[in-house]
């Protein structure tokens, strides 16, 4: 089998879920309400992991002795990888507050919304969101 016309997507459509179902969120009119969620090796996405890393080595959060605080540090990056991977947001609120590009990642943090990170956080690193259709044949 040739496996070179396996194309890569620089980004996908995909729809948000609710937490307990896994049935996809609909907006009033009855659509699905969708991301656009960048690759893993989309710029943004590279550009904020890079910002992250060097921003915890500088820090010196990597060798910190305190477990929980060194996990805290590595998860707040993450969080900011995956709110840089959302490149558009459906209309959405938390708390009233509209999720934009550039409230994403504070929101996202917040306790009450870790289940929408966790479900980013998978979809981002889903290789099938980022496969082109001329892989089907």
């Amino acid at each position: 089998m040739e496996i070179g016309t396996i194309q890569s997507l620089a980004s996908a459509l995909v729809p948000l879920r609710h937490p307990r179902t896994g049935e996809p969120l609909l907006d009033a009119s009855g659509v699905a309400l969708c991301v656009t969620l960048a690759s893993p090796e989309h710029e943004a996405v590279r550009a904020a992991r890079a910002a992250g890393n060097r921003r915890m080595r500088e820090r010196g959060d990597l060798t910190l002795l305190d477990e929980a605080a060194r996990l805290e540090a590595i998860e707040d990056v993450s969080i900011e990888v995956v709110a840089a991977a959302v490149l558009a947001w459906p209309d959405i609120t938390v708390d009233g507050e509209r999720i934009t590009r550039d409230n994403a990642g504070e929101l996202l943090a917040r306790p009450a919304m870790r289940w929408l990170y966790t479900q980013l956080l998978g979809e981002l690193n889903s290789a099938r969101n980022f496969i082109g259709a001329s892989a089907l044949h």
